[in-house]
Formats: structure tokens, sequence, C-alpha cells
């Protein structure tokens, strides 16, 4: 038996805001979009985790963590993608910013 996690195995671990990182890549403007989504936070809570680097850089969900610096969070749920390359990091940005 491997010691290798299965892919359908999601360990979320709860971060300190002030422990992530924005992408110095993020192009997406969705400041407009942010009182949206805490709205959807208020109404259903936080249901998906932020996708994080080992390095605590965030692959997915800049704008849930605005929206929970707007309403007060000090820590939000995150997935980190442990042995991710660079190239794995831009790929998923990319899929997922579309």
């Amino acid at each position: 038996m491997s010691n290798t996690p299965s892919p359908l195995h999601l360990e979320i671990e709860h971060w300190a805001l002030d422990r992530l990182l924005r992408s110095k890549t993020t192009v997406r403007k969705n400041d407009p979009a942010v009182q949206r989504m805490v709205q959807s936070i208020e109404a259903y809570g936080f249901k998906i985790p932020l996708l994080v680097s080992e390095h605590s850089e965030i692959i997915d969900g800049d704008l849930r963590l605005k929206a929970a610096k707007k309403l007060g969070f000090t820590e939000v749920p995150v997935i980190v993608c442990r042995n991710w390359s660079p190239e794995q990091v831009r790929a998923a940005r990319l899929m997922f910013n579309r």
C-alpha cells in the first residue's frame, strides 16, 4: 500500500488571512463582484476553499479572499496544492479564470 494520498482526498486547512499572498500576475478586475460574493457568503456560508500554493500564494479564490476581508474574517478554508510545479499553477489559473 502506497503512502501517496489519493487524488480524490482533500485536506482543508484554515489559514489566517495575513498568511495568504495575492498573485503578482492577477489581471482580473473583480472589485465590482465583491459585494455579490459577500452576499453569497452571508446567505450560504464560506463553502468553497481557496486553492493556495505551498508558498501561500493564491491560485484560485482572490474574490473570496476580498469578500472574507470585507466580512471581517480572520481566517479562511484553504486547500494547499502541494508539489505543483509553476507550470501547473499557471495552467490552473488560466483554467479557473475562463
